[in-house]
């Protein structure tokens, strides 16, 4: 009886030490792969700056009405890369968070531009499912409550093409009405599935990979692409 115990708990051990070994193992060849599709888009690993992540922090609580400050202390940047262009910085990053009991990953190999050319109002866009059904048509619906629970909802009915592939929040209506005119949303209404969170000189892209199993060096060569297109419609005009 006694061997039986001594070997269910080797057992035990040894089938936590595979799964232990196996996470381990998976998470540094996913980082492998991160850091070789941005090196191969011309990107250079970075170690991340308080800076850097203060600016992130900020344009995930920026829309946000019930808290003022960011809690850059509960967020931590992982798998970043950098790339400098003529009139901007690229980053490309995750994000941590670590605010609730167990870690999260709002982003996974987002797109942040920051330049001094761009004076944004702090708003975040949300892709709606673009699949017609009830279904779909219901979980819009709530999406469109959920957002409204973290900020104010803006309506942009003059242009019924982004309406339907995007839902805005901001605190600040009148200025992100003004910023995101007609001709950006337009440009806005070619895209799909997009989701970007903006605030004073930094934008961050991301978008969702529907059906895409793993990350890919078309898929992130395809973001940055829109990330750029982004910041040539966006900064100001001299």
């Amino acid at each position: 009886m006694a061997n039986l115990e001594l070997a269910i708990v080797l057992f035990i051990v040894a089938l936590f030490g595979v799964i232990v070994f196996w996470m381990i193992r998976s998470q540094r060849k996913e980082q492998e792969t991160k850091s070789r599709i941005s090196q191969a888009l011309g990107f250079t690993p970075l170690q991340p700056t308080p800076e850097l992540l203060r600016k992130i922090a900020r344009l995930y609580h920026a829309v946000r009405t019930d808290r003022k400050n960011p809690d850059a202390d509960k967020y931590q940047l992982e798998n970043v890369a950098a790339k400098r262009m003529p009139d901007c910085d690229l980053f490309i990053f995750d994000l941590v968070d670590t605010s609730g009991d167990e870690t999260s990953y709002p982003e996974q190999q987002a797109v942040a531009v920051v330049s001094p050319h761009l004076n944004l109002p702090a708003f975040i866009i949300f892709p709606k499912a673009d699949i017609e059904s009830s279904v779909t048509h219901l979980g819009n619906r709530f999406l469109g409550w959920v957002i409204g629970r973290l900020g104010n909802v803006v309506e942009f009915p003059q242009v019924p093409g982004f309406g339907n592939k995007y839902l805005v929040s901001s605190p600040d209506p009148e200025g992100t009405r003004a910023f995101l005119d007609d001709a950006k949303l337009h440009h806005l209404a070619t895209t799909r599935l997009l989701n970007v969170h903006a605030c004073g000189d930094i934008f961050a892209l991301s978008r969702m990979e529907i059906g895409a199993k793993s990350l890919t060096e078309e898929i992130m060569r395809e973001r940055v692409a829109l990330a750029l297109k982004l910041f040539w419609v966006w900064q100001k005009k001299e």
